[in-house]
């Protein structure tokens, strides 16, 4: 602590109060704004002169003071209560005043008012506020500060540093400021009926309020001293523990945040009880009473250095953590020290927290007479235990929900827990992906075997079966972020896992360097190597993901030393370099590879071990046998011999240059040459191995993993090619695989050893992850030693350095690196190790590489899926991530490999966003996009025909043959709702889009796509249901009520091969045999139901071949014949267009002379891009819509126009377009409103549509989809309402600093904010967010920033005209609701409107 003079100057000052006073100090010019039935005046506080002067100096305190109720001076000898409010960082006590009265206004209780409550706001001024808040000359050669005013340096007055102006007095704290304004108000001469003193403070004033209490002096004043703290950023702790990782932040207990060092705080203030110990500090702190007053919104963050971040992520955090390393308590609620905790649903705003029921009891209410009465604590369910030193007996009980339910693997709750970028609380990441939910993850993890999940910022999920050492738990309200794919179920927040566990989840101890390793080797520290760039331990080295401290023992040994580096390499040797050095043990900061308990070392670091039993060796060889004499023929030195054969001893060895493999030592020694070791492996009984490092000759019994070892000369054991007993020959050795090389291998899928699958991406680097770091002779060594790795699913290499990465993260253009990633199990393209399979499509050739324009109309095959290019096109919204990549294709084919995506969006040359809904389409000049599209099988038919008889009892069919050459259409929701799906067992499955029944859940797997999931129930024995939620299928034994669900995807099983559906929306048959036979059956009655029978082939009636731009369909023949002699023959029509063909069968009506009942079939067949659809439907039906899916119903007919729209989000035309169709595809977009206009256009939204038409006759176009249907009309909505619909669509309240003020209506004529923001820094307008606009705003200096239609940033520092706030209940409905391109849970704005900020949160 820097001490400058003792405070007895000040002590003795003390003594002549009377010389501190209110309204006596000098008058100081400044420009402080008026403050409403408050003055600015001026407070005389008594100082001491430096060393050398021998008179007091008279300083003067600027503040603002309440008056009476009749507007004049408050007469003090009516005053029973002081308030003291301590300013912000922006030093504003005219803010702060005006607050605390406005609170003092809202005051019921009888008797408190402004004649006996007086309210201070003392001003803390700084070098800021020179010429403003005090004169100052700068011409001056001195004293350019020259009145008496008190004056800070920075922020220094927060924690009690010494004042800096005037010159003539510099050692009066802050904190003696305080003690001096106490005492006045003690004072019973001047407040003969004072009965309460508060001193509060918000933000940066709580901190000083806060910092205060710990250090100020016990007053023993007559009057009770409340300290009022609400909501600071940090507090000061009385320990040097805290309660997250201080590792990187050495000045994590300086002075304002612990007492270690004072240098930044000068101060002469309590410096005795300092020197005195934390302990002592502590006790002065508990003799306090302090009124906590936490808002739990407040969750925000404004450290300026790493020390708050040791204490918690945000503010709420570090209060609770606070509270816990600290209790409170209330030991007597009438006596001076009775702590309370107010939990108030509030934000970082100050006004609001003085003004709530719990601000004002605390501020003015509480001991007002002097009898010790106070309120209970206010806020309940309570948080965590301790946080409520004055429980109201009424509400203590209560107690907050938490999440009850069991998931996937069995795992339940178990907490909210610490993570960090840094030190990752799990190592295994599995997906960020806008589906995440609980339900997901847990499954996710479970089907790998895990036991621990964990999620994080709404989209993460990551895995493990134990959490790191560095996991902690902290308060529930720190994971508060709702999951991506549930906005009603919590996953996480930022940097906190919301975290799932089979039981109590494991967390395991931190990383050490032990004191033994395989009992004779002993811990020399942490050893630099050597100055001049050579090795410190010269001897033998080896290097790989499997390093452990053990097996660098094993390794080294007959060595003296051996020592770990860079978490994966382990060296040896018999000596140290001179010029290697110990140095400070936590310079070896990297756990083992394999060991994460463990420290190997770091970056030029190695962990040092020595054998205590090493003695050197006397004979030059310590083998179980010796090297032959004169065994045979030299061998060539590396590289020259590499992969040839040599002959020794009856044995063939392969030669391995640079190749080591992993353990099976058994025997070492020390031969002349590399012959000489492979002659001595050869003789010795079990060897298989040799390896050849310098003159060491390591023999082993097994053959372990393969690893790079430059140095290392290698021969492996070889079964016999030859019947040649020669001893000493040499041969070629040839192999079968390819090398993997770049460019040559680009887009080649490797299988490795274990059986999976790699991708590899030339000149393509995925950042982060990283697991591992070793030396590598080939690429496809690198890609070997991921693929046994369990966690590694991507690498890198750089020259001969192989990174292995546990997470794939965003891909890049990084020129030279040769990339592989793991392709997910059960993925459709074929390969070898060198070559993959290629598919083309009839529908459009394919250029070698995809560009634009060039590319522009044509399909694009990959995977098997087929996407359609369109050049200078962007579908809206839908976006579920994004990703950096090397050109198109790879855009393309990452959306081919993501489950859900359907379109992509490339901007620039690598930016990459994929959708998981196709939006409007919308001209974007630069875009380059590609959407998935269903391709039409190519077949070859003559003719066929389908005979259909009806009796009363039997039915008979006539079989039709197909000649199917294309691959099946994918399935997928909404597109293949209502079908029929055929698995490869023959059994049939009914496509229910939305749909979960309920129970009998049985079985979980994760899949890729709905095709694996359904095909996973069909291979399960009991298997009835099965359904699709993200990436997790979920198989049911039972088939129970049906549930809408818009994240869900639904197949129940055909039992008995019959399917009852209304006649107007009749099942589509999916098949994925290759048999080539259909025989379909088709019983109508008069009550319209179908049953329809299959084989295990596509239904395909008629069949078509079409190729653009040109179209050829067969005619067809179908027959019905009924019980009545008349047969109706139906002929065929067929009309061709450049890009659709359509086969229209016209209706005939069949009526039987013996009965009254009229029923007749319809085939209709719609072959496009996208789609093939089969119905039959019967004309005896009149209604005006088919039956609905459960939770639409209808709301009416509503009038709409393009100027302003009803519902706003354009989910584009079909001609196929229905009430249901349009209804299905809103709520799979998050919708609560459908609306279909103008017989094809579907349109969604989430206000209630106000403006009805006069009947409902106006929505009088036939839908394209249903003639029978009505979709609108021009400039009408046939509007629908889902019932299900859970708003997951929000205005955020607040980003960091910023606040939301309100909707703005915006026009490109006049601004309401004048300036465009570019978002180029924060992924561009497509990942347009709230946080993103803000620090893009915020970057430039902006005050004001507001965020519009979907992707546009605005800024100002001109607040907006009050005039211009859009009329609505809420954001939302005043028409900012359009979803952020980048964050699809929060609203963008709108058309024509914005939604605004301003930076008017306290920054400390």
């Amino acid at each position: 602590m820097r001490c400058l003079t003792p405070v007895l100057a000040l002590a003795a000052a003390w003594a002549g109060l009377a010389t501190a006073q209110q309204y006596v100090g000098e008058v100081i010019p400044n420009s402080l704004p008026p403050v409403g039935n408050a003055e600015i005046t001026y407070f005389k506080i008594p100082g001491t002169l430096d060393k050398n002067k021998t008179a007091a100096a008279n300083l003067t305190l600027i503040n603002y003071y309440s008056h009476g109720q009749d507007g004049n001076r408050i007469v003090e000898s009516k005053i029973k209560r002081a308030v003291i409010i301590i300013h912000g960082l922006n030093r504003d006590p005219g803010t702060y005043q005006s607050n605390m009265q406005s609170a003092l206004a809202q005051v019921t209780t009888p008797g408190i008012n402004f004649d006996n409550v007086v309210i201070m706001a003392p001003y803390f001024t700084n070098g800021d506020d020179k010429g403003t808040g005090y004169p100052w000359n700068a011409s001056a050669a001195t004293s350019k500060s020259y009145t008496s005013a008190l004056v800070w340096k920075g922020s220094q007055w927060s924690a009690g540093a010494n004042n800096q102006y005037p010159t003539v007095s510099q050692n009066t704290s802050s904190y003696f400021v305080l003690d001096t304004l106490i005492r006045y108000f003690d004072d019973k001469t001047l407040f003969p009926n004072m009965n309460q003193i508060v001193v509060a403070g918000h933000s940066l004033g709580a901190q000083t309020v806060h910092r205060y209490a710990a250090l100020g002096q016990r007053l023993g004043t007559t009057s009770s001293v409340i300290y009022w703290v609400a909501n600071p950023n940090s507090y000061v702790y009385m320990d040097t523990v805290r309660p997250l990782p201080t590792t990187g932040c050495p000045t994590y207990d300086n002075y304002r945040d612990g007492y270690s060092n004072f240098s930044a705080y000068p101060m002469t203030y309590g410096q005795a009880l300092v020197s005195q110990g934390r302990p002592a500090i502590l006790a002065n702190y508990n003799s306090k009473q302090v009124a906590y007053a936490r808002g739990l919104l407040d969750t925000g963050d404004d450290s300026s250095g790493c020390e708050p971040l040791t204490t918690g992520i945000n503010r709420n955090e570090r209060f609770f953590n606070f509270i816990k390393a600290f209790p409170i308590s209330c030991p007597d609620p009438a006596g001076r020290n009775c702590d309370t905790a107010d939990l108030v649903n509030m934000g970082h705003d100050g006004g609001g927290m003085m003004a709530v029921p719990a601000g004002r009891a605390r501020l003015f209410e509480d001991n007002f007479n002097g009898d010790g009465k106070r309120a209970y604590d206010f806020g309940y369910p309570r948080v965590q235990a301790g946080d409520d030193p004055y429980p109201d007996p009424a509400l203590n009980s209560t107690s907050a929900t938490f999440n009850n339910n069991t998931y996937a693997g069995n795992m339940t709750y178990a907490g909210c827990f610490t993570d960090n970028s840094n030190s990752r609380s799990f190592p295994i990441q599995i997906s960020d992906n806008s589906s995440t939910t609980i339900e997901f993850c847990t499954a996710a993890c479970a089907s790998q075997g895990y036991s621990v999940a964990g999620m994080e910022y709404s989209s993460q999920c990551w895995c493990s079966n134990a959490m790191t050492y560095q996991a902690q738990r902290v308060i529930e309200g720190s994971c508060n972020m709702g999951c991506a794919g549930n906005s009603t179920e919590m996953c996480g927040g930022i940097s906190r896992l919301s975290v799932f566990s089979n039981g109590t989840p494991k967390i395991l101890p931190p990383p050490s360097m032990p004191e033994t390793i395989n009992g004779s080797w002993y811990s020399q520290g942490c050893l630099t190597e050597a100055s001049d760039g050579s090795r410190a331990l010269a001897g033998p080295a080896s290097a790989g993901n499997f390093m452990t401290l053990e097996y660098c023992a094993s390794f080294c040994k007959g060595s003296k030393y051996f020592g770990v580096e860079y978490g994966a390499e382990c060296y040896c040797g018999s000596s140290i370099s001179p010029l290697a050095n110990l140095t400070n043990t936590g310079e070896c900061s990297m756990t083992c590879a394999n060991n994460s308990l463990e420290y190997c070392g770091a970056s030029y670091r190695l962990t040092l071990y020595v054998d205590t039993t090493y003695t050197a060796p006397t004979t030059t060889s310590s083998s179980p046998g010796s090297a032959p004499t004169g065994s045979g023929v030299p061998v060539a030195d590396c590289p020259a011999s590499n992969n040839t054969i040599v002959a020794a001893n009856g044995k063939n060895f392969i030669v391995e240059c640079g190749t080591d493999h992993v353990g099976q030592d058994l025997a070492s020694a020390t031969v002349s040459s590399f012959r000489a070791c492979i002659d001595l492996c050869s003789s010795t009984a079990q060897c298989v191995d040799a390896s050849f490092l310098g003159s060491a000759c390591y023999l082993k019994s097994g053959v372990g993993d393969q690893v790079s070892s430059p140095n290392v000369w290698g021969a492996r054991l070889v079964a016999s090619t030859s019947t040649s007993t020669s001893t000493t020959s040499t041969i070629s050795a040839t192999t079968s695989a390819t090398p993997v090389t770049c460019p040559a291998s680009n887009g080649t899928v490797y299988t490795g050893v274990t059986g999976q699958r790699w991708l590899v991406e030339c000149d393509v680097d995925h950042q982060g992850g990283d697991l591992n770091v070793l030396q590598v002779a080939t690429f496809q060594g690198c890609i070997d030693a991921c693929d046994k790795t369990a966690s590694c699913v991507d690498v890198s290499q750089s020259g001969t350095t192989c990174y292995l990465k546990s997470v794939l993260g965003p891909a890049g253009n990084a020129a030279g690196i040769w990339g592989a990633k793991l392709l997910p199990p059960g993925s459709t393209s074929s390969s070898t190790a060198s070559t993959t399979s290629t598919t083309t499509s009839s529908a459009s050739a394919t250029p070698t590489t995809l560009t634009c324009p060039a590319s522009n109309g044509t399909t694009y095959l990959s995977a098997g899926r087929a996407f359609l290019i369109e050049c200078d096109t962007d579908h809206y919204g839908g976006d579920i991530s994004f990703a950096t990549v090397a050109n198109f294709q790879g855009c393309v084919d990452l959306c081919s490999s993501t489950p859900q995506c359907v379109d992509v969006s490339l901007s620039g040359s690598t930016a990459c966003y994929l959708k998981g809904s196709l939006g409007a389409p919308a001209n974007a000049p630069g875009i380059w996009g590609a959407k998935f599209v269903t391709l039409q099988a190519t077949t070859s038919t003559s003719s066929t025909s389908s005979v259909v008889t009806s009796t009363s009892s039997t039915a008979t069919s006539s079989t039709a043959t197909t000649n199917a050459t294309a691959a099946p259409t994918p399935i997928s929701c909404p597109g293949s709702n209502n079908t029929i799906f055929t698995a490869p067992s023959g059994k049939t499955f009914l496509i229910e889009c939305f749909v979960d029944r309920a129970g009998g859940d049985f079985a979980s797997t994760t899949v890729d796509n709905f095709t694996q999931c359904i095909g996973a129930c069909d291979a399960t024995a009991g298997c009835l249901d099965a359904v699709l939620l993200g990436a997790g299928c979920y198989m049911k034994n039972v088939v129970g009520a049906g549930n809408s669900n818009p994240n869900v995807w639904g197949a129940k099983l055909n039992v008995g091969g019959l399917i009852t559906t209304s006649s107007t929306t009749s099942p589509t048959l999916t098949t994925l045999s290759t048999s080539t036979s259909t025989s379909l059956i088709l019983t109508t009655t008069s009550s319209t139901s179908t049953a329809l029978s299959t084989t295990s082939t596509p239904l395909v009636t008629p069949t078509t071949t079409s190729s653009n731009p040109t179209t050829t369909t067969s005619s067809t023949t179908s027959t019905m014949t009924s019980t009545s002699s008349s047969t109706s023959t139906i002929p065929t029509t067929t009309s061709t267009s450049p890009t659709t063909s359509t086969l229209t069968t016209p209706t005939t009506t069949s009526t039987s002379s013996t009965t009254s009942t009229t029923s007749s079939t319809t085939p209709v067949m719609t072959t496009s891009s996208s789609t093939t659809t089969t119905s039959t439907s019967s004309t005896s039906s009149t209604t005006a819509s088919s039956s609905l899916p459960s939770g639409i119903s209808y709301s009416g007919c509503f009038i709409d126009n393009a100027g302003s729209r009803t519902l706003p989000y354009n989910n584009g035309t079909s001609n196929t377009q229905t009430p249901a169709q349009c209804a299905l595809a809103c709520r799979g977009l998050g919708y609560r409103y459908s609306g279909s206009e103008y017989a094809s256009e579907c349109w969604c939204g989430n206000l209630v549509p106000t403006t009805k038409a006069s009947a409902d006759s106006e929505c009088s176009m036939p839908c394209k989809g249903d003639a029978a249907q009505k979709c609108g009309a021009a400039d009408r909505l046939s509007v629908y309402v889902d019932s299900s619909w859970v708003q997951t669509l929000f205005a955020r309240p607040s980003y960091k600093s910023w606040n939301l003020m309100a909707c703005y209506s915006d026009s490109t004529g006049s601004r309401t904010l004048q300036n465009s923001v570019s978002l180029a820094a924060h992924g561009g307008a497509a990942n347009a967010s709230i946080a993103n606009c803000m620090s893009a705003c915020q970057t430039l200096g902006y005050v004001y920033c507001g965020a519009e239609y979907y992707q546009e940033c605005y800024a100002s520092n001109t607040a907006p005209a009050t005039s211009l706030v859009a009329a609505g209940q809420d954001p939302i409905s005043a028409g900012c609701s359009f979803a952020c391109k980048g964050n699809s849970t929060e609203v963008c704005g709108g058309a024509g409107k914005i939604l605004v900020y301003t930076n008017n949160g306290t920054s400390t």
